[in-house]
């Protein structure tokens, strides 16, 4: 006769078991699969917000809203120490954004005092900021 695949010998309890460890294994599968897919889904949505927030040239806020900070950048300030000055006087909303643009833009400050408002975009700040402005 021919063998089924069944070990006649093996109790519902032992299949049960089985069964059972298999489910377990399935659906941890399933929750890792699906923290993956969570993790993907929320680093995407920060990258796209990132990406947007350093090419996008709206201004943080306009017209009679806008903030105005004044600003002295000496030779011997860091970037992240401009963009901190920016970011806490209320005219630019992310300064890792800004610092990004900056770096991308290959930027280079030169020393002077600058009135920056929030009124004006990252583009227009670093051309402030570098002499490059059309004021």
């Amino acid at each position: 006769m021919a063998d089924s695949g069944k070990n006649k010998n093996e109790s519902p309890k032992s299949t049960a078991k089985k069964l059972a460890g298999g489910v377990n294994r399935l659906m941890l599968s399933i929750a890792i699969y699906a923290v993956i897919v969570f993790i993907t889904f929320t680093l995407g949505i920060k990258v796209y917000d990132m990406t947007r927030n350093i090419y996008s040239d709206k201004p943080l806020t306009a017209g009679e809203n806008a903030k105005s900070v004044v600003i002295t950048v000496d030779k011997d300030d860091s970037y992240a120490s401009v963009a901190k000055t920016l970011y806490e006087g209320g005219v630019i909303g992310d300064k890792t954004a800004f610092r990004l643009r900056e770096r991308l833009e290959g930027v280079k400050f030169v020393p002077g005092t600058y009135v920056i408002s929030s009124d004006m975009s990252f583009k227009e700040i670093l051309d402030e900021l570098s002499g490059n402005s059309k004021g």
